[in-house]
C-alpha cells in the first residue's frame, strides 16, 4: 500500500468536517445514504468484474469491503481529506489486494494513468466541477472498462442536505450543485463514452439517488 500526497492550494471546506460526524450525518436514519452508495457500488463491481479500480472521493471506505480479491487485483483510491484516508486505512488494513490511497483535489489533480477497468464517483460530482474530469475519467478507463456515477436527483420539495445535528456539514453546502444526468451523459459521449445503463434508488424524504454506468468500447 502506498500513501501520496498532493499540496492544497485553497482551502476546501471537505478538509473541515471530521470523520466521525460525516460517517454519522451520512448513516442517519434520515439520511440513511451509507448503506445505499455500499449498494450501488456492488452493483457496479458486479457489473464490471474489475482487476483494476480508480475510486474517486472515497472518503472513509464505504464500500470498499464488497471488493471481491479473487477477482480484483489494486484499487486506487482518492480523497481531499487525509484524515479519511487513514480512517480508511485504519478500518481496512489489511486488504487482499494492491491499494494506493492518494490525497488529491479532483478540481486540480492529475488521474492516475491507470488503465482502470472500473472508474467509480460515489456521489462526488456535486460538490466540484465535473466537467473536465470526465475526459480524464475516459483516458484512464481500459477498454471495456465501466465509468459509474452516483448522483443525487434534484428535488423541488425538499433540500438538498437533510438536516442533522452533525452542523459541520452545513459548510458544504456552498459547494453543492445538483448534476443534471442529461448533461453528465452529453459529456460522457463527448468524451468517447456510451450510457450503458441507469439505475434509480429512493432514499428517505423524497429524495433519491441515480446509478448512471458508461461504457468505454
Amino acid at each position: 500500500m502506498s500513501l501520496q500526497t498532493s499540496v492544497q492550494s485553497d482551502r476546501n471546506p471537505w478538509l473541515d468536517i471530521p470523520a466521525t460526524e460525516y460517517q454519522a450525518h451520512m448513516q442517519s436514519p434520515d439520511v440513511a445514504q451509507s448503506g445505499v452508495l455500499a449498494e450501488l457500488f456492488g452493483i457496479a463491481l458486479r457489473a464490471a468484474q474489475p482487476a483494476s479500480i480508480l475510486l474517486l472521493g472515497c472518503g472513509t471506505g464505504n464500500g470498499l469491503q464488497l471488493v471481491d480479491d479473487q477477482v480484483t487485483k489494486s484499487v486506487t483510491c482518492i480523497d481531499i481529506n487525509p484524515a479519511y484516508l487513514s480512517e480508511l486505512a485504519t478500518r481496512l488494513p489489511a486488504p487482499g489486494h494492491d491499494r494506493s490511497l492518494i490525497e488529491m483535489d479532483l478540481n486540480t489533480g492529475a488521474l492516475p494513468p491507470g488503465p482502470f477497468d472500473l472508474v467509480h464517483a460515489p456521489f462526488v460530482f456535486e460538490f466540484l466541477d465535473w466537467r473536465p474530469l470526465v475526459p480524464k475519467v475516459a483516458a484512464v478507463l481500459a477498454p471495456g472498462g465501466l465509468f459509474t456515477v452516483v448522483i443525487q436527483r434534484e428535488s423541488r420539495t425538499v433540500a438538498a442536505r437533510t438536516p442533522t445535528p452533525y452542523f459541520t456539514l452545513r459548510r458544504l453546502d456552498a459547494l453543492f450543485n445538483y448534476v443534471d444526468p442529461l448533461d453528465l451523459g452529453a459529456v460522457a459521449i463527448d468524451s468517447g463514452l456510451t450510457l450503458a445503463a441507469q439505475r434509480d434508488v429512493m432514499l428517505p424524504r423524497q429524495k433519491s439517488f441515480t446509478l448512471l454506468t458508461f461504457n468505454r468500447v
